[in-house]
């Protein structure tokens, strides 16, 4: 059995054998395998239904056949054409059904695939390819191949070049399987220009495809794999690792690094289809999208989301550093495109972001449009913005576009700031503080119409703006305006607060040539009210020209004019004048400048140093420390390089609490070889006067400096030789110094490194003085005179602000006068020995003809070669002290000296030995009722004010406050008071003089009344604190006449002071001044007694307060008037008094107290309103009648 099965077996093989023989034979040495092909390649064309061309063969399949002008075409989908088509047919495999085709080669192969119309694409084939039928091509190649894709008919078609592939095919049981080892292409944008890509392609007989592969470009690579079944339904998903969209140059132009990574996955089916993407980007950041999309009716309809966690936007939009965008949110889309249109939408909400450096805390956009225009609209909170709304559309067919923005709360100093656009301010000059309300600002640009600006701004204070520009563009005039209202100058770091307003125009071919018009309304600043005010400046390449224009305010007129040229040369007119400085030098921010000033001038050459012509002068001047009562020049300032002729004149000038007298100043030549001469007037019966030649101009300015002369007191010192002075950059240097006067020598040298800088400049320095007047020196101003003479030796080194010491200062012959006084401090003997930055106090000793001694010890510290502050203590023993004219004794005093020359501080306490305070005597005064007044006042019965001695101003007025105090032995007086008083008060030293408060009590003294002297009781001095020295009473003292106790109360001022008399027992005030005259009272008195009382009443109402009693005096007679003064002849005292006897007629009484006294009777009756009769007689002789006639106007 076994035998036969196997006999069985071979004979098939042998049979199958030389059956496979026998087709190898047939395929070798026959044409029949090359027909039977061409026959299976012309059923497959005629079931395409299209057309097979070949324009020649060569050789058979076996060998290798050889196809040239090959050409197939498929009506409404493609055509194929090959320059050449070479392929083998391997004999082998073919006994086992398997057709085996090697060395297939393709050269210039071009394929066209056509977009088919709608309904008019071709029947597909009726079957499929056979299952039975098996190829394989182990190996092909193509080369110099095209390929050419008609989509549209209105588009252009993409065409892809220099195609060039290898690989491998497979046909078996009716699927397809194509395996690409190298495929390469020239593409078309927006592809990257070259392609590469490898895998593989199948497709199988139920109509189901797939592939999976890699696509390469020089910068990109990505992989992919999809399935399409045979229902439609499709997947896909790709990995980009990563994919560069720089290489799609027309989309992407504006992101040339972007590189995105990440998956995507696609699915659908027919013309839907659904995607979710998760990509990140180097440079953008990880984003994600979802979304959906429809195919139908020949429109392509898309929606999604997308979100980020923050994705930079830096690809997209080149910002410098800094200024990047990085937006975090979600926003929803829409595609709709189909028959040449496309339309979109986007809604999306951004979270935290930052766009061009500012911060976005939330924000919702809104856009759509088509392919040719659209419009976004945006609201939300920004970091510098507040709450913002804005908008934007545009347009491409015509080009236009226009954006607007409003918000509430902009901070424009920050953002400008952050844009980089803030413009470099004059110092002190800086926008308001707090958020601007941008109500709307508008841009854009249509085609033909240029770009247009406008905008309206509210300032934080409130301050109105409206900017506008435009139209602007190539060709067009240049078009800008600008107006302000309600402007405060001081939210702006210019000066003080106002009220301004104006408007700025300009119009011309170019940015800088045209005519710009500015106009400033009316308006206050500081105070200062602004008439309106027109402007118009001529711009151009060659310069500026302002026409002659004027303004008018509170302070003054000043009228200006003149060119400006493009080389920075000027000339101008300025013709003004100031009436009051101060408020113009805080508009200008030059502080401390004060007076009036006026000026004529003409200015010409360069804009930032001109030379000036005319006349200037200033009136009650000041500037800083400087003051002046008048300052005059006139003349020519040449300015760095002009020749100059200038002469300065000045009175009263001062520098801080420094007498600088009057003097001119007169300067003539060019800098570079000029000379200036001074002469100056000071207080004090002083004078200098010195004249400087040389150069002027820096940075090297070496000056002589000659005749120099001073003069103090009428003692003339004069200079010995000739001075240099030597300025450099490096260095300031001066030699050969000397003053001289018979015995006294001053002598100085010195020079400054200032390589440095200033401030801590090394310096070197020597000074010798012998026999100098204290007069030259900048002691404390006081009062007195000081006297003596320096001898000093010293010599600086170290730094200007640590400068080290050496040698020694002596005060000889040294004397203090005080002022007004013939009581003198002599000799004052100091002796200093330098010890650092400090001249210390060795031995400082002064004593008095009275036997008071005073010591003092400290130190005056130096800053560079001057002093800068003193620290001195001085006690004293029964020392005299005098304040003001009034009061002045002997003390122990205990006091302090430090401060700075321009301000020197005392302090410190005294207690009186013994003293004086000087009252002043009683003066005339005037009642005030209307029916008790005097007549024939005499001038000169008040008090006048003290003047306070000034002495000779060298340095700071002396400031500060001593205490006084006294347990006794001080003693205030005048004519009427004299009393011993204790108590304690406090002495200011002021500007205007010294200044004294406190209170000082009465413990024992008299006050001399009537010629009667009163007892002190309980009472006071109390000083208020002004520089008047003079007390206010409070004095009561007691009188006993009998058995009456008559108190007087003394309040007020020493020479006005109140009167009040009292009683007990209690009397009527007229009552009461009887009875210190006489005893009783003054229905007592006979006449001779009243007259007395009559000669007391008008001297009490000359020198008291002391109307109540005159009025009650008045009362008490019952007369109408009562007038009590001085006789006509000033020789006497007078008193009269009248009284109507009835309606018409009045009877005056007269008496005249002194050298030449006398009575007069007068006795008028008035007939009527103009008409009067008067008799008259006196006791000197005279009588007479008069008729008198009256006319009132």
């Amino acid at each position: 059995m076994k035998r036969k099965l196997v006999k069985v077996l071979l004979g098939g093989a042998a049979v199958l054998l030389a059956v496979m023989g026998s087709v190898v034979l047939l395929a070798l040495f026959t044409p029949l395998p090359d027909r039977i092909a061409q026959d299976l390649l012309a059923k497959a064309v005629r079931r395409s239904g299209g057309t097979l061309t070949i324009a020649r063969r060569e050789g058979r399949l076996i060998k290798g056949v050889d196809l040239y002008g090959v050409s197939f075409s498929l009506p409404g989908m493609l055509t194929f054409t090959a320059h050449h088509l070479h392929a083998r047919l391997s004999v082998l495999p073919l006994g086992a059904g398997i057709i085996r085709v090697t060395d297939v080669l393709i050269e210039a192969p071009d394929l066209e695939l056509t977009r088919p119309a709608p309904g008019g694409r071709p029947a597909s084939p009726s079957r499929s390819l056979p299952r039975w039928l098996n190829v394989w091509v182990p190996r092909f190649q193509v080369k110099a191949g095209r390929f050419t894709w008609h989509g549209r008919p209105a588009a252009a078609p993409l065409r892809w070049r220099g195609i060039s592939a290898g690989g491998s095919a497979t046909l078996s049981n009716g699927s397809l399987h194509l395996a690409l080892a190298s495929l390469e292409a020239a593409c078309p944008a927006p592809l990257p220009s070259k392609l590469r890509a490898s895998g593989s392609l199948g497709w199988s007989p139920g109509g189901t495809a797939r592939f999976d592969g890699e696509v390469f470009s020089a910068l990109s690579r990505v992989k992919g794999r999809a399935n399409l079944k045979a229902d439609g339904t499709f997947s896909a998903g790709l990995s980009l690792l990563p994919l560069a969209l720089r290489e799609a140059a027309e989309g992407w132009a504006t992101a040339p690094d972007l590189s995105v990574t990440g998956s995507a996955q696609v699915q659908g089916k027919g013309g839907a289809l659904r995607w979710k993407a998760r990509l990140d980007a180097k440079g953008l950041g990880p984003f994600s999208s979802d979304g959906s999309g429809e195919i139908a009716s020949g429109r392509l309809h898309l929606q999604g989301t997308a979100a980020t966690e923050g994705a930079s936007l830096s690809p997209f939009w080149k910002a410098p550093a800094g200024r990047e965008a990085q937006v975090a949110g979600t926003a929803n889309w829409s595609v709709d495109a189909g028959s040449g249109s496309v339309r979109w939408t986007a809604d999306g909400e951004l979270r935290a972001s930052r766009i061009w450096g500012f911060s976005i805390e939330d924000a919702r956009v809104r856009a759509e449009g088509t392919a040719h225009e659209g419009s976004l609209s945006v609201e939300g909170r920004a970091a510098m913005a507040g709450a913002v709304h804005g908008s934007l559309s545009w347009g491409l067919q015509p080009r236009r576009w226009r954006a607007e923005l409003a918000g509430e709360g902009v901070d424009l100093q920050g953002v400008l700031s952050s844009l980089s656009l803030m413009p470099a301010l004059p110092a002190g000059l800086h926008p308001p503080e707090g958020p601007w309300k941008v109500g709307k600002l508008s841009m854009g640009q249509e085609a033909a119409q240029g770009f247009t600006l406008s905008a309206k701004v509210t300032d934080p204070q409130g301050g109105e703006w409206s900017v506008a520009a435009g139209p602007l563009g190539s060709g067009r005039p240049v078009v800008w305006s600008a107006e302000v209202s309600s402007l405060d100058p001081s939210v702006w770091g210019l000066g003080p607060a106002g009220q301004l307003g104006g408007r700025a125009a300009f119009r011309g071919p170019a940015a800088r040539e045209g005519l710009l018009d500015l106009e400033l309304g009316s308006g206050r600043w500081d105070g200062v009210a602004f008439s309106p005010l027109s402007l118009r400046l001529h711009l151009s390449p060659s310069g500026t020209t302002l026409d002659p224009a004027t303004l008018t305010c509170d302070l003054g007129r000043a009228r200006i004019g003149g060119t400006l040229s493009s080389d920075g040369r000027l000339q101008a007119e300025v013709k003004g004048e100031v009436k009051d400085a101060a408020p113009f030098g805080r508009l200008a921010g030059i502080a401390g400048l004060a007076g009036s000033l006026k000026a004529d001038l003409r200015l010409e050459g360069p804009w930032k140093n001109p030379s000036a012509e005319g006349t200037a002068s200033a009136e009650d001047g000041a500037f800083g420390a400087l003051r002046l009562a008048r300052l005059e020049a006139s003349g020519r300032w040449g300015g760095t390089g002009g020749v100059s002729d200038l002469k300065l004149s000045y009175t009263g000038l001062r520098a801080s609490a420094t007498e600088l007298g009057d003097g001119s100043v007169i300067l003539r030549g060019m800098p570079a070889r000029a000379e200036v001469s001074w002469k100056a007037l000071l207080p004090g019966r002083r004078s200098l006067s010195f004249r400087v030649r040389g150069a002027l101009v820096p940075p090297r300015m070496n000056l002589r400096v000659s005749d120099i002369l001073s003069e103090i007191a009428g003692k003339r010192f004069a200079q010995e030789g000739e001075a240099r002075v030597e300025w450099t950059r490096e260095s300031l240097a001066w030699s050969g110094l000397v003053l001289v006067r018979q015995s006294s020598r001053l002598e100085a040298e010195g020079r400054l490194d200032l390589r440095g800088g200033f401030t801590a400049a090394p310096m070197q320095g020597h000074l010798v003085a012998v026999r100098l007047p204290l007069a030259l020196l900048p002691l404390p101003r006081t009062a007195g005179a000081m006297e003596g003479y320096l001898a000093a030796d010293l010599t600086w080194s170290g730094r200007l602000d640590a400068p080290q010491i050496s040698g020694t200062a002596e005060l000889t012959e040294g004397s203090y006068t005080y002022p007004e006084s013939d009581l003198t401090i002599a000799p004052i003997t100091l002796a200093m020995k330098a010890k650092g930055d400090r001249l210390v106090l060795t031995r400082g000793t002064a004593t008095t003809r009275e036997g008071g001694r005073a010591e003092a010890t400290g130190y005056v510290q130096f800053r560079g070669f001057l002093p800068a502050s003193f620290d001195f203590s001085v006690t004293a023993k029964a020392f005299p002290f005098v304040v003001g004219r009034r009061i002045d004794g002997l003390a122990d005093v205990r006091a302090g000296l430090s401060g700075s020359i321009e301000r020197p501080v005392i302090s410190g306490e005294a207690r009186i030995l013994k003293g004086k305070i000087e009252l002043p005597d009683l003066a005339q005064q005037q009642p005030l009722p209307s029916t008790v007044r005097f007549v024939n006042v005499p001038k000169g019965f008040a008090l006048e004010q003290e003047e306070q001695s000034q002495g000779v101003p060298v340095a700071g007025r002396l400031r500060g406050q001593v205490v006084l105090s006294s347990q006794g032995g001080l003693w205030a007086s005048n004519r009427n008071l004299l009393a011993e008083v204790t108590g304690q008060i406090t002495v200011r030293l002021t500007d205007k003089g010294p200044a004294v408060g406190g209170r000082l009590n009465l413990q024992q003294g008299r006050y001399l009344f009537e010629g009667k002297k009163f007892t002190i009781q309980e009472s006071s001095l109390n000083f208020d604190g002004t520089t008047s020295l003079v007390p206010y009473l409070d004095i009561t003292a007691l009188y006993k006449a009998g058995s009456t106790d008559i108190t007087v109360h003394i309040t007020g001022s020493p020479s006005h002071p109140n009167l009040t008399l009292t009683s007990d027992p209690p009397m009527e005030k007229a009552d009461i001044l009887a009875t210190l005259l006489f005893g009783r009272p003054l229905g007592d008195l006979n006449a001779g007694e009243r007259s007395s009382w009559s000669s007391a009443a008008a001297g009490m109402a000359a020198q008291y307060q002391a109307a109540p009693l005159l009025e009650a005096l008045r009362g008490k007679l019952g007369l109408d008037t009562l007038t009590v003064g001085t006789a006509s002849d000033g020789q006497g005292t007078e008193v009269g008094f009248s009284k109507y006897l009835g309606d018409r007629t009045v009877l005056e009484y007269q008496q005249i107290f002194g050298t030449l006294p006398g009575e007069r009777v007068d006795l008028r009756y008035r007939v009527n309103r103009h008409l009067s009769l008067q008799s008259q007689v006196s006791t000197n002789g005279e009588s007479g009648g008069d008729v008198l006639w009256e006319q009132r106007y």
